[in-house]
């Protein structure tokens, strides 16, 4: 059986790819092989983890065109450093609009040894007007 939901599929698969190690590095992930999520996914490459700044290498079309912002990732990536492991959250925001948003994220930490120096996950978003 396939699992559905986002979350718990990119978590096995980043446990998959990162074969006993402490983080997968970024050439381990391969789109092809998530090809029917890929659209939910992005990786981000961290710029400056001090200032927790990062450029977005992907991000999938099915992503908010004001995500990241509106998934309070900051906070997030400064607990996947805490961590160096996987954080798995839902919650829920208010768009611009001032309509709800719920969300479920998951963002898992590619590294070179024990540093963190790219983001991937997933993301799934329900505007509730």
């Amino acid at each position: 059986m396939i699992e559905r939901r986002l979350s718990l599929r990119l978590l096995a698969y980043w446990e998959r790819a990162r074969a006993g190690r402490l983080m997968p590095q970024m050439a381990d992930i391969q789109p092809e092989l998530l090809e029917d999520v890929w659209a939910d996914c992005f990786i981000l490459q961290i710029n400056d983890p001090q200032a927790l700044t990062f450029s977005i290498l992907h991000r999938g079309e099915n992503l908010h065109d004001d995500w990241p912002q509106m998934a309070h990732l900051n906070g997030s990536i400064s607990t996947l450093f805490s961590k160096r492991g996987p954080v798995l959250e839902d919650g829920q925001i208010f768009d611009a609009d001032g309509s709800v948003v719920k969300y479920r994220q998951c963002l898992l930490p590619l590294g070179d040894g024990a540093q963190v120096v790219a983001v991937f996950g997933g993301a799934r978003f329900k505007v509730f007007d």
